[in-house]
């Protein structure tokens, strides 16, 4: 509790500077859509479809996360997982009885088995081989775990053997976030680099956001342009966040940002095959200032109400699970209570094959601060909610 009043308190602090240097100067609210990629092709709104008319047709897992949330099932078999944690994690299965976490605020890969109830930590924050620092996305294919991370990295693990192990690390000209792997090649969003002499240029927008590489880390092909601002702090906030996707057997990669609505669509040659809104978004706003003297400042907006795309999981070779965090009324109250408002998950099942969009459910409100999230992992549902996880079975 004293931590999250340290931090309401650096929040407001921020924000007040913020407020005071809005009144001496003008600022520019982005997204400007002029910027967005492929401004100049209109997004087709998708249509959400109800799960209760179609839960029929919805993967297993999907439906057990539908049965969850609408509180449909009398006999969960609800396991509590002996490790404590936070929201920003990462979830996948290595087989039927073991499943990876990435600890994003920690920097620690954990390895725990669902049977014995038990975990290892297979890698710690570091600079050294196999080390952590500023880890973005674990990602989970053909017995080999992929953390990709700030630092111009993928690190590379084997988990063909009890426990994984640190195989190798793939160096890149881009800062790395989210991850796609297949069998032949490797997709990742990335932005390049800039504030060094050697660098490109900073003010330079002919840049693409996701890269395919070979296993070897040979540059394939990139594609989808990036924000199209001169100011890169600009480009890297509203660029950054979000997910890459690869649907191999439909030859199909799919893109979604996180405060954006916009979903993408390409094949595998980089050609882009639509773009579409999700429905109900409540997009929020970043407000960057730059002065005269070339100072800047810039911050995503936290009052108000807004939506959030927190994670996009594949289901199978056909569904993408989208998962949205929406809070509504954010104000501060004071020193003692700090921010106050409503938030609650919202999650969607999107098919690509035929581009249908369905609601599975809402979860429970949550006051600011408390929240639970449910992942969907083969094995069933994992639910974190505020540091305690759950695993769930029907």
């Amino acid at each position: 509790m004293i931590f999250k009043r340290f931090l309401y308190l650096l929040i407001w602090v921020f924000l007040i500077s913020c407020t005071k240097q809005n009144n001496r100067n003008d600022f520019t609210l982005h997204p400007i859509q002029e910027k967005m990629p492929h401004a100049n092709i209109k997004s087709e709104k998708l249509e959400v479809l109800s799960e209760s008319e179609y839960v029929n047709i919805l993967p297993e897992k999907l439906q057990l996360l539908h049965a969850f949330l609408s509180d449909d099932i009398d006999d969960f078999n609800i396991i509590e997982l002996s490790l404590l944690t936070t929201d920003a994690i990462n979830i996948s299965a290595i087989n039927d009885s073991t499943i990876l976490i990435l600890e994003k605020d920690k920097n620690r890969l954990i390895q725990y088995s669902l049977e014995s109830n038990v975990y290892e930590i297979i890698a710690n924050q570091g600079r050294g081989p196999g080390d952590l620092l500023f880890a973005r996305e674990l990602a989970f294919h053909d017995n080999r775990a992929f953390i990709g991370m700030q630092g111009f990295q993928i690190s590379v693990f084997d988990c063909i053997d009890v426990l994984c192990e640190y195989e190798k690390t793939l160096r890149t000209d881009f800062n790395n976030y989210s991850l796609a792997p297949n069998d032949d090649s490797l997709l990742f969003l990335g932005i390049s680099r800039f504030g060094r002499d050697q660098d490109p240029d900073p003010s330079n927008t002919d840049q693409y956001l996701i890269h395919e590489v070979n296993y070897e880390g040979k540059l394939q092909q990139s594609f989808l342009p990036i924000y199209d601002d001169r100011a890169p702090l600009v480009r890297e906030q509203m660029s950054s966040g979000g997910w890459i996707r690869s649907f191999p057997e439909l030859k199909t990669h799919v893109f979604t940002f996180d405060i954006f609505p916009q979903i993408y669509m390409y094949n595998i040659d980089g050609e882009l095959i639509a773009r579409y809104q999700l429905p109900g978004f409540m997009q929020r706003g970043y407000e960057y200032m730059e002065s005269r003297d070339g100072g800047f400042t810039g911050r995503l907006q936290y009052e108000g109400s807004y939506s959030q795309l927190t994670f996009a999981t594949i289901v199978n070779e056909t569904w993408l699970l989208l998962g949205k965090r929406e809070r509504r009324n954010i104000k501060f109250i004071d020193w003692q209570e700090g921010f106050k408002s409503d938030e609650w998950y919202s999650y969607y099942a999107l098919n690509i094959f035929d581009h249908n969009l369905y609601k599975i459910g809402d979860d429970k409100l949550f006051p600011y601060g408390e929240s639970r999230v449910v992942f969907v992992v083969d094995q069933g549902l994992v639910i974190s909610e505020n540091g305690t996880l759950y695993m769930v079975r029907q």
